[in-house]
């Protein structure tokens, strides 16, 4: 019992460097400004996640952005009936990058398939999690390319 004490202990104590994958803190990002071309839903929730990413003090490797998005639902099969039964949704963000007069073009996109659903108000909170779900794919992708460049 003893040796399984101690090596509790020792696993334990070598854990004390934890720090989160995509935290700020080991991430060279500074983003200047973001500008967001057709203001959609999508386009906000990335630029506020951005924003966590904005500096204050000027800096040399500062990113001006710019976002347009979009997101669309395909109806993939439909029954004998001619209803919908199964959907594709798809998000896609377009991201331009701009530092020190360089531009990068980067391209998003994210598609998941879901059933149709009776009950249309349950429908519409699982798109919304959907949505979601896709959207914090692509800015983990986004937060990865943008400390890349």
């Amino acid at each position: 019992m003893k040796k399984i004490l101690i090596l509790l202990l020792i696993i334990l104590n070598n854990c004390n460097g934890y720090e989160a994958i995509y935290s700020r803190s080991n991430k060279q990002i500074f983003i200047n400004s973001i500008e967001n071309v057709n203001n959609d839903k999508i386009s906000r929730i990335v630029i506020r996640k951005l924003n966590l990413y904005k500096n204050s003090s000027s800096s040399q490797n500062e990113l001006d952005l710019r976002i347009e998005s979009f997101e669309e639902d395909v109806v993939i099969l439909r029954d004998s009936k001619g209803d919908p039964q199964i959907f594709k949704k798809i998000v896609n963000i377009n991201l331009i990058a701009v530092k020190q007069n360089e531009q990068k073009i980067l391209n998003y996109s994210k598609n998941t398939n879901y059933n149709n659903q009776d009950n249309k108000f349950n429908l519409n909170q699982y798109k919304k999690k959907l949505t979601q779900s896709l959207i914090d794919t692509i800015l983990e992708q986004i937060i990865l390319d943008l400390s890349s460049i």
